[in-house]
C-alpha cells in the first residue's frame, strides 16, 4: 500500500499479509469502526477463501481472517445486498460457476 501526502506523492510502501494470492481488492469499513478495511481475492488462487484484513485507520492492518468461498474466487464486490447498512461481499467462483454471497453480521475479528 502507498499514502499518499496529498501533493501527489506518496510515503513509503507498507506490506500486508494476506492468507491467498491477491490480485482482486475491494475497500469498505466493514466492522463500522469508521476505518477502511481491504478484502481481497484472488484469480486463479487455488484457496477456497478470501481475506479480509481490519484496517487500523493509518495504513496498517490487523491479521488477516479467512472466509470460505467457492473454489477459485475470482474476483470481489461490495454492496449492502440485504438493506441493513452494512457492505457485504459477493465472490463468483471461477471453477464452480456460481457465486458466493458473504452477508456482514457486523461482527468484529
Amino acid at each position: 500500500m502507498l499514502l499518499g501526502n496529498g501533493d501527489g506523492t506518496f510515503q513509503p510502501h507498507i506490506d500486508s499479509a494476506t492468507g491467498n494470492y491477491s490480485t482482486r481488492i475491494a475497500v469498505a469499513d466493514f466492522n463500522r469502526d469508521g476505518k477502511l478495511d481491504v478484502v481481497v481475492g484472488g484469480a486463479g488462487t487455488s484457496s477456497d477463501t478470501i481475506s479480509l484484513l481490519a484496517g487500523k485507520g493509518d495504513g496498517t492492518f490487523g491479521p488477516n481472517a479467512d472466509y470460505p468461498t467457492g473454489p477459485y474466487p475470482f474476483a470481489v464486490a461490495v454492496g449492502d445486498l440485504n438493506g441493513d447498512g452494512a457492505p457485504d461481499v459477493i465472490v463468483p467462483s471461477w471453477l464452480a460457476s456460481t457465486l458466493s454471497v458473504l452477508l456482514n453480521t457486523g461482527a468484529t475479528q
